[in-house]
């Protein structure tokens, strides 16, 4: 019955979201019609999908009519779409700049941080040119070359079958949960269960690769899903490498965001819901990337060439600092965006563009992995300085405070001073 009251509620939805779009269809930025163009078809897709469902199946003998109702969805859906690229195509021509103001207010009010873009720009771009810097000599020291992309191709072609996508993802996720456990890196939560998927079709052109769908708050299993996009050629193949495979299984899962968000979730204090409505991926990203680095140290990414997936993977992250104020403050198109990550990455356009995509629709959300990666590990190092320092403790005490602003977590955690030490060395 619920699967049969959205599909319900689809048509008058699209009814409704049409109305709305023609009183102003001028202000849609053209990135974001494109994406709903995409979503759309796609949706269509699953739509269909859902005919060999076998739940889906079972319940049409008991629900005769579902399969109408899937049909009528699928219709509006495809309807949505031809108005879109007809009637709204040739009209959009909004900005999806966040704009000064708004980007400033973000970053002092949703991350606590009392700079400006500018001093987060200038940020971006002292790491970016470090970590290029890093990455090229290491790569120096691996390979005898300063060939970035070389080594990147080198590393792409040990790969799984496309068909052993998902049981690589798998063990990989399993084992980094058992690594996490032996070690005692941090306090797992009592219950949690993360399943690795493949992609729903309908978000496949928003995750390129791997992406993470965080349990509910109050939900007894944090049950979290381990999305995994199926390979489209042999670049995207490449993508999905077996070192890769660990580097991103640590960040999405164990233990990064899962952990982190099942932790979060399941303590009383920050499960709060001020705390669950303002997220801030100063915290939760920061934190995954931190994980990646971690995991190094700490022996599971054990190869010579983990260091270098991590440093690209690191100079991703700075790419994206700069980036964000660029297109929400600075203007920059969005192909030009793309292109920077092209240059600097070796991505196609197709996975660019689709990474760029998310980053109009969330401003400062991109800038919060490298940030707060750096914050965390100024912080660490602070912290060492304490002869009772345990690593252990440490990470319990991020986990502590949940997914808010992580300046707001080291204030409450590590008290007024250690946050101010923190911050400031953003704008050293």
């Amino acid at each position: 019955r619920a699967v049969s009251s959205r599909l319900k509620a689809v048509p008058d939805h699209l009814w409704k979201a049409q109305e709305l779009i023609r009183q102003k269809p001028e202000g849609i930025p053209p990135v974001w019609l494109e994406q709903a163009i995409t979503a759309a078809r796609t949706g269509d897709q699953f739509f269909k999908s859902l005919e060999k469902h076998p739940k889906i199946i079972d319940a049409v003998n008991r629900w005769p009519g579902l399969l109408k109702e899937i049909e009528s969805a699928r219709k509006s859906l495809q309807g949505f779409a031809r108005f879109l690229e007809n009637d709204v195509g040739h009209l959009a021509q909004g900005s999806a700049a966040s704009g000064e103001h708004h980007f400033n207010k973000l970053l002092q009010l949703k991350h606590g941080l009392d700079i400006d873009h500018q001093q987060l720009h200038a940020f971006g771009m002292k790491l970016t040119k470090q970590i290029h810097c890093e990455l090229k000599q290491l790569c120096q020291e691996l390979a005898g070359h300063h060939d970035i992309a070389q080594l990147t191709a080198q590393i792409g072609a040990d790969h799984p079958n496309p068909e052993a996508l998902i049981s690589s993802y798998r063990e990989a996720m399993q084992s980094a949960k058992a690594f996490v456990s032996e070690n005692d890196l941090m306090t797992l939560p009592a219950a949690e269960q993360l399943d690795v998927i493949e992609t729903p079709v309908y978000q496949r052109h928003q995750i390129p690769f791997a992406a993470y769908m965080p349990p509910m708050h109050g939900d007894s299993r944090q049950q979290g899903y381990y999305y995994v996009t199926p390979v489209v050629d042999q670049q995207s193949l490449s993508e999905h490498n077996f070192l890769s495979i660990k580097h991103t299984s640590v960040h999405e899962a164990y233990p990064g965001h899962h952990l982190q968000f099942a932790s979060a979730n399941m303590d009383s204090v920050s499960s709060s819901w001020p705390r669950l409505l303002n997220a801030s991926a100063t915290m939760y990203e920061g934190w995954a990337v931190y994980c990646e680095q971690l995991m190094v140290e700490q022996g599971y990414l054990d190869q010579p060439l983990n260091r270098f997936i991590m440093l690209k993977d690191r100079l991703w992250r700075a790419l994206r600092v700069m980036i964000d104020v660029d297109l929400h403050v600075n203007q920059l198109p969005e192909n030009e965006a793309a292109r920077k990550l092209c240059d600097c990455l070796g991505f196609t356009k197709e996975q660019a563009l689709a990474d760029i995509g998310w980053y109009t629709h969330a401003p400062t959300v991109p800038m919060g992995y490298a940030l707060g990666w750096s914050m965390i590990n100024t912080l660490r190092e602070q912290q060492m300085t304490n002869d009772s320092f345990k690593l252990k403790a440490f990470h319990d005490k991020l986990m502590a405070s949940g997914s808010i602003s992580l300046a707001w977590v080291i204030k409450r955690q590590f008290g007024v001073e250690a946050m101010n030490n923190v911050v400031s060395k953003i704008t050293a």
